[in-house]
């Protein structure tokens, strides 16, 4: 059995979400017509280990991204096939962008976050939480380097970001987001 907990409207009065419960408040789902390509379901499900999984579908039925968090709270975030922004948690968080430019984006403590598959000329970085927006804004701050062959940018006590396989001589200014124009 369920029922719906939470009806959600945006200011001018249309209806934007709202959160099914199943058994108890194991499993929650929650859909949103909040997207510019339509409707854009969102689903998670918190299993009694804390632990949780997230998948948003567009009305293709195409996968945006799917988030799955240990019950230590690691999250392994993997995008779908399109051009996705995809954000974790303040654990240290595995990323697989998939196919398309994908936004990689990170704010507050991050913990030390790995992205597996940053594809150089495709993906991006959006650091622009932490004032960099340059190759340079990282060089001046020392903040950049490179560990067995991944680029490594520290983020200081909010922890850091590895690109796994890049080469810190392929990471340039167009590899972030938020260039100053």
């Amino acid at each position: 059995t369920w029922d719906v907990k939470t009806t959600t409207y945006n200011t001018s009065g249309v209806k934007t979400g709202y959160v099914v419960d199943y058994d108890a408040g194991e499993a929650r789902s929650q859909m949103s017509f909040a997207y510019t390509g339509g409707i854009l379901t969102n689903r998670t499900i918190t299993n009694s280990d804390g632990s949780a999984s997230e998948a948003s579908y567009n009305t293709s039925g195409e996968m945006q991204h799917v988030r799955n968090t240990a019950s230590d709270g690691t999250m392994f975030v993997l995008g779908g096939t399109g051009d996705n922004t995809l954000t974790g948690g303040s654990n240290d968080d595995l990323f697989e962008g998939g196919t398309g430019n994908d936004i990689f984006e990170f704010s507050g403590t991050v913990g030390n976050d790995t992205i597996l598959d940053f594809t150089d000329g495709q993906d991006r970085l959006d650091l622009s939480a932490y004032g960099y927006t340059t190759l340079a804004d990282l060089q001046n701050a020392s903040a950049i380097s490179e560990v067995d062959g991944n680029t490594v940018i520290d983020l200081g006590a909010d922890g850091s970001v590895t690109l796994n396989g890049l080469a810190l001589s392929d990471f340039d200014s167009s590899d972030l987001f938020g260039l100053p124009s």
